[in-house]
């Protein structure tokens, strides 16, 4: 294996292996936080911990919850863009300048999520072309070439689930990454 390709694959392993399960750590821990909090049944207004009343309390659990499966979703988008370009090294981005800046290679991707080919989604996949392979026979090609239709059609529904989570919760994510909580 190449030095670029070994860096690639210790980057995505590490990411795989840590950096995941870090963020569904988060995410976990603050839905968890906000179901206890809504379980508790105490609907008292009196300003609790922290100058929060209860209300308040679910209301910045929902957005930690909320901000950190975000967070996921823009690390996804930007380690597909890299893939998909074929450059692991997605760091750059984060003190980038203008177009190359890591808020507009993201969105970018988002704009551009419905029109990727089969082609690109395979190579973000990682998924070797099927001419590359000798086979028993043409059936046996059909059938991995019908199995990797499917997938395409699965991340396809992937992806439009996550295009509607981002739209619909991007300005909530901005104000509370930038702006504070923006509970009020």
């Amino acid at each position: 294996m190449d030095n670029s390709l070994s860096f690639e694959y210790e980057v995505l392993k590490q990411y795989s292996r840590k950096g995941i399960f870090a963020r569904s750590k988060q995410i976990a821990t603050w839905t968890m936080r906000a179901r206890e909090l809504n379980n508790q049944n105490i609907r008292n207004t009196q300003h609790m911990e922290h100058d929060l009343n209860y209300d308040e309390k679910i209301a910045v659990s929902q957005l930690a919850a909320v901000a950190n499966i975000m967070m996921l979703i823009e690390d996804l988008a930007i380690i597909f863009h890299s893939i998909k370009n074929g450059e692991i090294d997605y760091y750059k981005y984060l003190d980038a300048k203008g177009d190359d800046e890591l808020g507009s290679v993201i969105g970018k991707f988002f704009d551009d999520m419905d029109n990727l080919s089969d082609q690109e989604i395979c190579k973000i996949l990682s998924f070797a072309n099927l001419d590359s392979f000798e086979f028993l026979d043409t059936k046996e090609k059909e059938i991995l070439a019908q199995i990797i239709i499917n997938i395409i059609t699965q991340i396809r529904k992937f992806f439009s689930k996550l295009i509607l989570f981002r739209h619909n919760h991007i300005k909530i994510f901005r104000r509370y990454k930038h702006a504070g909580f923006p509970i009020f």
